[in-house]
């Protein structure tokens, strides 16, 4: 099931005209590099900003006496949703978490979240995610089409087949995911 007013596909324009920054292959800063990745398509930044982005996000890290830990290990998805929202509110951003669906939806229909992460795709906004194990990794998706979630990803990522994922927890998807959406304090609903 498609809402009627979403396209079958889209792509933030955006991503088509820049390149996700790259994290290092034995970092685990995918986190913070989503961060960036999102926030740049969120907003019309210069390049010189996502340095600046960086040197934040770290500092945020290391005054809280998570920056060795991060570096090694990665991140709780609480922590980054607080990075992302405070990276977020220095460009006058909002970050809203997308609910997951509830474990009882059908595999055949789109979910209530799939459908708000369209939607957040069709709006012009950027949505961070959480992908657990295997991948356990955070990403951006910049657009969808009707059998993929294509990814502005820091660790070279593409895409990730829709029938795959699910944003929950339900037993049945390869990928669970959790999705926080970034947009202005006046177009991005709260969820939480």
């Amino acid at each position: 099931m498609l809402a009627d007013d979403l396209p079958e596909s889209c792509r933030l324009d955006a991503a088509r005209h820049r390149k996700p920054i790259e994290q290092g292959r034995i970092d685990k800063l995918c986190g913070l590099y989503a961060a960036i990745n999102g926030l740049r398509l969120a907003t019309p930044l210069p390049p010189h900003r996502d340095r600046m982005l960086f040197e934040t996000g770290v500092r945020y890290l290391d005054e809280r006496g998570w920056l060795s830990t991060v570096l090694t290990e990665g991140m709780s998805n609480r922590l980054f949703a607080s990075l992302v929202r405070s990276l977020a509110r220095r460009h006058s951003l909002h970050v809203g978490r997308i609910p997951a669906a509830p474990p009882s939806m059908t595999q055949q229909s789109a979910t209530s979240a799939e459908l708000a992460v369209m939607a957040a795709i069709a709006k012009g906004r950027p949505v961070l995610v959480s992908i657990d194990k295997p991948l356990d990794h955070y990403s951006v998706i910049c657009g969808y089409s009707p059998t993929r979630w294509h990814l502005f990803d820091s660790y070279g990522y593409r895409w990730l087949s829709r029938q795959h994922c699910t944003f929950g927890r339900q037993h049945h998807a390869r990928h669970r995911l959790l999705a926080w959406v970034i947009g202005s304090a006046s177009s991005t609903p709260s969820y939480r």
